[in-house]
């Protein structure tokens, strides 16, 4: 399949490389970490003036249909804009139509391919942090076929990956039965209605500390074992982590390894501007600064300590403050107002049994998921090499 140079096809941008002043009312500014997960968030997005606002968009304004991409950190996760976007955006690419036949559902779903990874040259930035140049995405060559055949690609990647989509969905609504459960069993954890014993959670748990091996060390990088930090608690429960270290680094530092089963929480970044995460590892792992891992005192069953944490994380979120640099934290004020349940140990037992039922439902459908992504990530491949 002939190739033709991304920058030919598409009109390749960056976002503002300025600080522009941020206010407390005005319009996002989205950096690389808002478009990480392969969707917009405005979870952390700070706000900046509506002159800073309209700079910006003189150079680099996302309309409807643009694809937005990091440029920093998590490369590689593109996103089709679907409805007219208002925000600002830095360290991102803004990929925009121009005057050649193509098909810009077909640039995304190549963009989004495992051959996008392979063709992309990214280069690091103070030994880990890794950026691809806006230069090496304009040279990028991208598969080119007959623009009917561009949709027709387009149209069968979009089908396989609405299915993932729908078990994906599946998955959460799984797992809002769980925290259903809960308040049918246990009533809200704030309001107590029920009466149980409570304690404040730094007094029911050992909240334990992580930390980050030096970056200058390599060999501290060069590992296996899990190394959890605030961008890694998406779900309920982790097995895995993006980061990986030594062993070593248990022998040299003052990082402790977490037994499986840990619930863990974040206290401390611009997330906690609107979300509580609250994850429990399922293997033996490490956490970094900004992640307390909750060791319990009392008689608390994980599945329980964490669906009591997630039942209460609007009040969690009531106590955050913030340091003199603007980042927001939970610190030891405030997580000894979070009050945490301690129901009759068998009571807990039985919340976790029907869990595990749950969880037994939700390990099929993850198993069904992993073979949808393996069926979309050979679509993709037979798709950018001209054989599907």
């Amino acid at each position: 399949m002939k190739t033709k140079p991304l920058g030919e096809l598409c009109d390749v941008r960056d976002g503002t490389h300025a600080s522009p002043q941020y206010v407390e009312n005005g319009f996002y500014l989205l950096t690389s970490k808002n478009f990480s997960s392969g969707k917009v968030s405005y979870e952390g997005a700070r706000k900046i003036s509506k002159h800073d606002y309209d700079e910006i968009n003189k150079r680099s304004k996302v309309d409807m249909g643009d694809i937005v991409m990091p440029m920093i950190g998590t490369i590689g996760s593109p996103v089709f804009i679907t409805e007219e976007p208002d925000y600002a955006i830095k360290n991102v690419a803004l990929i925009k139509r121009n005057t050649q036949p193509v098909c810009m559902n077909y640039i995304h779903a190549f963009l989004s391919s495992p051959l996008f990874e392979k063709a992309v040259k990214v280069s690091k930035r103070g030994g880990t942090q890794k950026f691809v140049s806006l230069g090496d995405l304009r040279n990028l060559q991208v598969p080119l076929p007959p623009l009917d055949e561009q949709k027709r690609i387009a149209a069968i990647l979009d089908q396989a990956d609405a299915l993932r989509r729908l078990r994906q969905g599946s998955i959460d609504r799984l797992n809002q039965l769980g925290q259903a459960i809960f308040y049918e069993m246990f009533g809200d954890p704030v309001t107590n209605p029920m009466g149980w014993a409570t304690k404040s959670l730094i007094q029911s748990c050992h909240c334990s500390s992580g930390g980050t091996p030096s970056k200058s060390n390599d060999e501290f990088w060069k590992g296996s074992l899990p190394w959890f930090s605030p961008k890694d608690l998406k779900a309920n429960d982790l097995f895995d982590s993006q980061d990986h270290i030594n062993e070593n680094v248990l022998q040299k530092t003052t990082i402790n390894l977490l037994p499986a089963n840990t619930v863990v929480i974040v206290v401390r970044g611009m997330i906690l501007a609107h979300t509580f995460p609250v994850s429990t590892i399922k293997i033996p792992a490490t956490i970094n600064q900004d992640i307390k891992a909750l060791l319990p005192r009392e008689p608390l069953e994980p599945q329980f300590l964490a669906a009591c944490l997630r039942a209460e994380a609007n009040f969690a979120l009531q106590q955050v403050s913030e340091s003199a640099h603007g980042t927001k934290r939970l610190d030891s004020d405030g997580l000894g107002k979070i009050p945490i349940l301690i129901p009759p140990l068998p009571l807990q037992q039985e919340f976790t049994r029907r869990v595990e039922v749950i969880e037994k439902q939700k390990s099929s459908f993850y198993s069904s998921l992993a073979e949808l992504d393996k069926l979309f990530s050979s679509l993709q491949h037979l798709a950018f090499q001209g054989e599907l």
